[in-house]
């Protein structure tokens, strides 16, 4: 598990010699073992905050701090929206590439573990073609597990997928979240799969981080029940604005 503290963090791209600021003085605090969900429309700074914490890219401003176990240096993973599979390498091949070069002894039992634990014991000799779309997004979060990482980082990993299989697999990162023991920031364009998985909800708008709601509710979480849905209307009633940051 991992802490989390970033302060007054900004990014600018610059199109057409103007200045679009993606990420605009933003303040977060993610303590060890943490789930948090930020949600906001296309374009507001929510992959781009992402990237910032995952080292991707380089803040203009402001500070990031991670601060691991004792005596370990804090261990990221990331996850996109497109699994990122080799297609000529089988399952288990692509999640060896997650290991360093020179193998260790316990690497095999880590990677079918995983496997396992993504309900995709069965198919390690399956080539990418043979996969599902929730199968591939499966293969590619036992990847990401096998780098056992502190804080997992998730960039809408689930958005092209139906609404069943949606379904299941947020249920299924809330089991390996809790046997994990992982600090998890979810980016998400889906309100209700935001307050099934977190703890709290960080609302972006225009590149700034506008509220940040507690969820607050027990586990497992029915998204029928009262208080679920006055959390859903209470993110729903917050003012969303533009689509995309501009210039200001």
């Amino acid at each position: 598990m991992v802490d989390l503290a970033v302060s007054g963090l900004s990014r600018s791209f610059w199109h057409r010699e103007a200045e679009i600021p993606a990420v605009k003085e933003a303040n977060l605090r993610c303590r060890a073992g943490d789930f948090v969900g930020i949600v906001g429309k296309s374009g507001c700074g929510k992959t781009t905050l992402l990237k910032l914490i995952a080292g991707l890219e380089k803040p203009d401003a402001g500070e990031l701090k991670l601060s691991g176990p004792a005596g370990e240096s804090p261990r990221l993973g990331v996850m996109f929206q497109d699994p990122r599979l080799l297609p000529w390498l089988t399952v288990e091949q692509n999640l060896r590439l997650a290991f360093p070069a020179k193998r260790r002894p316990q690497d095999t039992a880590d990677l079918h573990r995983n496997l396992d634990l993504v309900g995709l014991g069965a198919w390690k000799d399956a080539f990418p073609r043979s996969l599902s779309g929730g199968m591939a997004q499966r293969a590619a979060l036992a990847r990401t597990l096998c780098r056992k990482p502190h804080l997992l980082l998730l960039d809408e990993p689930f958005s092209a997928l139906d609404a069943f299989t949606r379904k299941q697999l947020r249920e299924e990162l809330g089991e390996i979240w809790k046997s994990l023991g992982m600090t998890v920031i979810l980016v998400t364009h889906d309100i209700e799969e935001a307050v099934y998985l977190s703890d709290q909800v960080i609302h972006m708008r225009n590149g700034a981080i506008h509220a940040a709601i507690p969820i607050g509710l027990p586990r497992p979480r029915d998204c029928r029940e009262p208080a679920f849905q006055e959390r859903c209307r209470a993110l729903e009633q917050l003012p969303w604005g533009a689509g995309r940051v501009s210039a200001s």
